[in-house]
């Protein structure tokens, strides 16, 4: 505690009067030059005292609360630039089509299907896993619905990144200061990794959002102030989305919590108020958790005939067993697969240096909070956990989820983040009132940069387009620069310090595109692994055209049978297969009849066979329609099947062209009846009249 202390004024005021008659000194009341120099400077350093105590007894306070603050908190331009990086990041990401466009890989495009169609999906894909992850369909449906297919898309990644970069600023916020929120928000904004799961429908985004919004309640929740219980119910239901996403990710839960309680103030009489704290955040939180999970249970089993844990619970069972799930490189040695494993590179480095970091604290401690000690611990302590357990699976062939990528980064990339943001916020030096005016203005104009080179990298970059060596040789001279400009130690030199930093982050991030390969350490989940090449050549040149050609067949695929009920017919060796599985997995892969145009009852190689019912309609996706057209008139003269020609559609975008063939099935011999023909195909009277042929 600090004594009440007389203002300036009265102690001049009182000083003065000692002058004068009245004093009995015999003083000229008239003050001499000298003492009016002496009662200012004097002044000045009372002033200067009270401030520092004031600043003293306030850190004093926000510790014993819980809240870790930062030195540079009152810092110009900090907290308006980090809501300034946050619309800058958005506003080019939202701009640029080609960052949220989905790859030519089927788990994307399988979670684009569900949120295009819902409800249909949920009645004949219920037994897939995939339908369970409502916290991925709910989102995306909802927003195709409101704002239709190319707006909604738009809203939909661009408010998932927005809300993820609030969520990091929020966590770095609280647990180091302003700067070490807006530093969080730049590094997140131009992460490669970070940017390509908030572009897609795959679940790697999607769970960093909840991760980072569950740690942002559950921070606002443990400090002081008004909002903490309903920050605790926010922080149930987001943990609850988290398990919602993936019913893996349940795992990450205690270790983030583990990270956000590290920065706690344990010790003396604050153990028992935190311990009270934790009790109800946690009571809090467990009732919201179990309220949404009971909510989703009910509302799943009502729109289909299965529980929602049911299909889980059969995926991680079959997982090891079943060769469909088989991971492409589980066979790769440690040394076969770490060089394409460039995911890994960036939370290395942070990692490491976050050791170093940790060495530096046990020497010499001064100038940081044990909660601010505790908090870098932990964030450089899990990521290392992680990194080498992800080296252990893979060396061991252990089959635990280690080598899929898209798993990893869920939890050590927002972590290595967040250490990176705390690290850069202990080093960097406290910029003066002058520096700090001009830094926001040109770490903006480097966040700018790096933010414009993140998204044409998002855009892919085809093997052997990037000069590795001349990307590297830049980012060596921005490194050195960076440490000459440290080494100045004058503040002015600190923008430089930042553009240089952001330079490298760039340029390391820039190349991960060209290394980063389909069959390096993550499931391509293609069945016939042939087509890796062809799936990576399109998906390197012309994915903004494939992602356009494949929603344009769904669209068509929808008129033809909102029901979803189609069966597909295509050859896997064709030029544009990759499109054509793509198409495929937009109805789960529970929608093929054959991949080879020879025989329409050959039996696939994964996914689940349709039958030829009366009322199927056939959907040959071909780049050859006569052919096609002589393959079904065979095929059906064969089995006797009976069919309407619906007509042939072409589908066509820049490179990307082929064309959509459909005949409705009128009458079929009985056998002819797949492995889901029990389920009731809706049959469209007048569905014919397209072109009247009758098959």
């Amino acid at each position: 505690m600090s004594l009440p202390l007389p203002s300036p004024v009265d102690e001049s005021r009182r000083f003065s009067n000692m002058g004068g008659n009245s004093s009995g000194l015999g003083l000229d009341t008239a003050s001499p030059v000298w003492l009016d120099s002496h009662l200012r400077r004097r002044d000045r350093s009372m002033m200067a005292w009270m401030t520092r105590t004031a600043s003293a007894n306030d850190s004093e306070s926000k510790a014993a609360s819980g809240s870790v603050s930062s030195a540079t908190d009152h810092a110009p331009g900090w907290r308006s630039f980090g809501w300034l990086a946050i619309v800058v990041f958005v506003a080019i990401s939202a701009a640029d089509a080609t960052w949220r466009v989905n790859p030519v890989f089927h788990d994307h495009w399988i979670y684009y299907g569900f949120q295009r169609n819902l409800t249909a999906h949920l009645r004949d894909f219920a037994w897939t896993y995939w339908a369970t992850r409502l916290a991925i369909l709910i989102p995306g449906a909802a927003a195709q619905r409101v704002f239709g297919l190319a707006t909604g898309e738009i809203i939909l990644h661009a408010g998932l990144l927005a809300v993820s970069l609030w969520a990091m600023r929020a966590c770095g916020r609280r647990m180091f200061g302003e700067r070490a929120g807006a530093l969080a928000v730049v590094l997140a904004g131009t992460h490669f990794f970070f940017l390509q799961g908030m572009a897609s429908d795959y679940t790697d985004g999607y769970g960093q959002c909840y991760l980072l919004l569950t740690a942002a309640a559950l921070l606002r929740a443990l400090d002081p102030g008004r909002g903490r219980n309903l920050a605790a119910a926010c922080a149930g239901f987001f943990a609850a989305c988290v398990v919602l996403t993936n019913i893996a990710f349940v795992a990450f839960l205690p270790v983030l919590t583990g990270a956000v309680l590290a920065g706690r103030p344990w010790g003396g009489g604050r153990t028992w108020a935190i311990s009270k704290r934790l009790a109800i955040v946690t009571a809090i939180g467990a009732v919201s958790f179990g309220a949404t999970l009971t909510l989703a249970e009910f509302w799943f089993h009502a729109h289909t005939d299965v529980h929602i844990w049911q299909p889980n619970l059969h995926f991680i069972r079959e997982f090891r067993n079943d060769e469909t799930f088989a991971i492409q490189d589980q066979r790769n040695s440690l040394a076969e697969w770490l060089p394409g494993a460039s995911w890994l590179i960036w939370p290395a480095i942070v990692t490491a240096a976050g050791a170093i970091s940790l060495v530096d604290l046990l020497r010499n401690p001064a100038g940081t909070s044990a909660a601010r000690a505790r908090t870098l611990a932990w964030l450089t302590l899990v990521p290392a956990a992680l990194l080498i357990g992800t080296l252990a699976d893979v060396s061991l062939k252990l089959d635990m989820f280690g080598r899929l990528w898209f798993y990893g980064v869920v939890l050590y990339q927002p972590l290595a983040i967040l250490l990176a943001a705390g690290l850069l916020d202990r080093y960097l030096p406290d910029a003066g009132k002058a520096a700090a005016r001009f830094l926001p203005a040109g770490v903006l104009l480097a966040v700018g940069l790096a933010a414009v080179h993140g998204a044409g990298v998002v855009k892919g970059i085809a093997p052997g387009e990037v000069n590795e060596t001349a990307v590297f040789a830049l980012t060596f001279l921005a490194g050195v620069g960076g440490f000459a400009a440290t080494m100045a130690g004058s503040v002015r030199n600190v923008p430089v310090l930042f553009f240089t930093g952001l330079a490298v982050i760039g340029a390391v991030q820039g190349p991960q595109r060209a290394m980063f390969r389909v069959d390096a350490g993550r499931t391509p989940a293609l069945v016939e692994f042939a087509m890796l090449d062809r799936c990576r050549e399109l998906d390197a040149r012309a994915r903004t055209d494939t992602a356009a050609a494949v929603q344009e067949a769904v669209e068509r695929c929808l008129e033809l049978a909102p029901a979803n009920d189609l069966g597909f017919w295509y050859d896997k060796n064709a030029a544009m297969a990759p499109a054509f599985e793509m198409v495929n997995a937009t109805f789960a892969y529970g929608r093929i009849l054959s991949k080879d145009m020879s025989d329409i009852r050959a039996k696939p190689l994964g996914g689940m066979q349709v039958g030829l019912e009366p009322g199927r309609v056939v959907v040959v996706l071909t780049d050859d329609v006569e052919t096609a057209r002589a393959a079904a008139d065979r095929e059906f003269a064969r089995l006797a099947v009976r069919a309407y020609d619906l007509g042939v559609r072409q589908i066509g975008h820049g490179p990307v062209r082929f064309c959509l063939m459909a005949w409705e099935i009128e009458q079929a011999p009985e056998e002819l009846a797949g492995e889901l023909g029990r389920v009731r195909i809706g049959h469209r009277s007048g569905a014919g009249e397209t072109n009247g042929v009758r098959r």
